[in-house]
């Protein structure tokens, strides 16, 4: 099938559609703007600060951590001379301050099957932000990618994250003896749930793109995106060599890490 470039009119969202520069009429409402966002940093402030005086401690450093990610956006803002919308922003802040709430009050442990529902919603945000990205990035430079292989990719994106995820907590089980994973069943079953949310997100990205974001607001996140997709252009292609190694250099001590877990570390006299 050839794509064609649609005009904006068109109900057709099958290809890149032309942006238009922003109007008036467009842009979000700046009256009470990211006041989700803020909430969110409070509360994982407040759960930040439970954590460190009540314990575990470790947790409350983790989701201090949590909320100075949190900031991302609005520096990222800053120094792009951007404006980040509000739907980015939110899904930002809402998935680091899942992790680091639901780590600092211990609700792993505290509510049945929270850590599937974790796995599902990062995913599930993830896949969002991820997609959203790439239809305005697609929109903004014209190129002629059906919004099939969008999908695909925002799928895909959702799914290596989950991956990852779980070989993350099988390393930690291994060297540290946490109890992350508890079974082979469980380690499917998170899969699975992120799968899902993978799958989900993609799809509410592409009817929420479409049918209720803006030109404005497309514009914005194309601007954002382009921004985004080009500085890591230039650092591929100024360091490409060097991330390579790097990246190798990190499955080997990964799996040096595994290896040598219960092993004895080799030239090094056991204690």
């Amino acid at each position: 099938m050839q794509d064609r470039v649609l005009t904006q009119n068109s109900p057709d969202p099958g290809v890149a559609t032309p942006m238009g520069r922003h109007t008036a009429g467009d842009h979000e409402s700046t009256v009470l703007a990211a006041w989700e966002s803020w909430l969110l940093r409070v509360v994982l402030t407040g759960s930040a600060v439970v954590a460190i005086m009540v314990g575990p401690r470790d947790a409350g450093a983790a989701a201090a951590f949590a909320l100075v990610v949190s900031f991302v956006p609005p520096l990222i803002g800053h120094f792009g001379r951007l404006h980040v919308p509000r739907v980015l922003e939110l899904a930002w802040v809402l998935g680091v301050a899942l992790v680091g709430v639901s780590d600092a009050l211990v609700l792993y442990d505290r509510m049945l099957h929270w850590g599937k529902f974790v796995h599902g919603a990062e995913a599930f945000l993830l896949a969002s932000v991820s997609g959203y990205l790439l239809l305005a990035y697609r929109d903004r430079e014209r190129l002629q990618v059906h919004t099939h292989v969008v999908a695909l990719v925002t799928g895909l994106v959702g799914v290596i994250f989950g991956a990852f995820w779980e070989f993350l907590e099988f390393m930690l089980d291994w060297i540290r003896y946490s109890d992350l994973q508890k079974s082979n069943t469980d380690t499917m079953m998170d899969l699975l749930w992120n799968n899902l949310g993978a799958v989900l997100g993609t799809l509410l990205v592409l009817r929420f793109y479409y049918h209720s974001t803006g030109l404005a607001v497309r514009g914005e996140v194309g601007d954002l995106a382009t921004w985004v997709f080009t500085l890591v252009g230039q650092l591929l292609d100024q360091h490409g060599k060097l991330l390579a190694v790097l990246a190798l250099l990190g499955i080997t001590l990964y799996i040096a890490a595994l290896w040598f877990a219960e092993r004895p570390l080799p030239f090094v006299a056991p204690q």
